[in-house]
């Protein structure tokens, strides 16, 4: 969308990834693809830099000077979900799940090192230091960079956002709220792991059936089949459960007409795209108290985010949304939209583009 909004304003935009660098790979390359993919980046600016006046590359991905990569433009480092908080959030994962029979061990001891030749934190923290520009996607990776890794005359906040004709597909083909409040459909987007809280839904799925036996679901994209997802809840309600595993990027807009409340139980996020579609759609999202979802559901005018991990207390919230009076779940569902208007493609690559034009001044 970035790229795009670029090319429109008559800059050209360019890029090189992971399958450009490795168009082919075996099973074992396939693994440490992304630690690899630091020193083809180094060969390609090396090449073909000088083209540039800016060269934007994701956290950790350039853990090298611009002298290191023959490179006099603006260095831009960008975070779509910052490296410190995922990794703060594995380590609690792997304290929780961590196993000790020999077996789990061994597997769970060549994934750690995987994941520190794929990206490190060092690297994220050298590709800090040699940028020009740090560009974030929430204000709590703002105030960690700025504060905590000291620094604070590099960041900017480039909050993730929608193009205009995505506001108004979802906007358009959102129900009337009465329809959706009587619908009694809660929603999720996103993929079915345990960092975005498949195992938080079986108790989350059991409370709110519990306190609204009407209660509906719908998983989107969760990536995993249906039979999958439906295993991991409880039997009882399954038949309450529809889950989507795909869909095209075209037909989210329809899938969501009818549903009356969002959730989202991550525990980490860079942004949260799945919350912002579904506020953009007019539907009111619960989620976990996060960077990211938090940057959007503060602006609503009723609290919606509870204590991570508390599945309960988000059920809870969710029961009380889809009991809301009419006229409440009205102005409800207007600030959801309302709020999703405030973040905006236009408007972030016009201060993206200005904070650049003033480094390169």
């Amino acid at each position: 969308m970035l790229a795009r909004k670029f090319r429109e304003r008559g800059h050209t935009v360019d890029k090189f990834d992971i399958d450009d660098a490795f168009p082919e790979a075996g099973d074992l390359l396939e693994r440490i693809k992304p630690g690899l993919f630091k020193l083809k980046s180094l060969q390609h600016i090396r090449e073909v830099g000088n083209r540039y006046d800016v060269i934007q590359a994701e956290q950790g991905t350039l853990p090298f000077s611009k002298s290191t990569l023959h490179f006099d433009g603006i260095l831009v480092s960008s975070s779509v979900g910052l490296a410190h908080f995922y990794e703060q959030y594995s380590v609690e994962y792997r304290s929780e799940t961590w196993k000790w029979d020999a077996k789990s061990i061994l597997r769970q001891t060549f994934g750690w090192i995987i994941g520190q030749i794929n990206n490190p934190l060092w690297a994220v923290d050298r590709s800090f230091e040699a940028a020009d520009l740090i560009s974030l996607s929430s204000e709590d990776e703002y105030e960690y960079v700025a504060d905590e890794l000291g620094h604070s005359s590099k960041v900017f906040l480039r909050q993730n956002g929608l193009a205009e004709q995505r506001h108004n597909n979802l906007r358009e083909e959102a129900a009337p709220a009465t329809q959706r409040l009587s619908n009694k459909e809660v929603a999720f987007i996103g993929y079915w792991n345990h960092r975005k809280g498949a195992h938080d839904w079986p108790g989350i799925v059991q409370a709110v059936c519990e306190q609204m036996p009407e209660a509906c679901f719908r998983l989107l994209g969760t990536g995993r089949s249906e039979e999958v997802v439906l295993s991991d809840l409880p039997p009882e309600y399954r038949s309450r459960v529809t889950v989507i595993p795909r869909y095209e990027y075209e037909q989210l807009p329809k899938l969501l007409t009818g549903s009356t409340v969002g959730v989202l139980p991550s525990y980490v996020e860079g942004w949260g795209l799945g919350v912002h579609e579904m506020l953009a759609s007019r539907i009111p999202v619960v989620t976990y108290d996060i960077p990211g979802p938090r940057d959007m559901l503060r602006h609503l005018p009723r609290p919606m985010m509870v204590p991570v991990g508390q599945e309960e207390k988000l059920a809870s919230k969710v029961s009380e949304i889809l009991q809301l009076r009419p006229d409440a779940y009205e102005e409800l569902a207007q600030a959801s939209q309302n709020v999703a208007g405030r973040f905006r493609w236009d408007e972030i690559a016009e201060q993206y583009l200005a904070r650049v034009e003033e480094l390169r001044g």
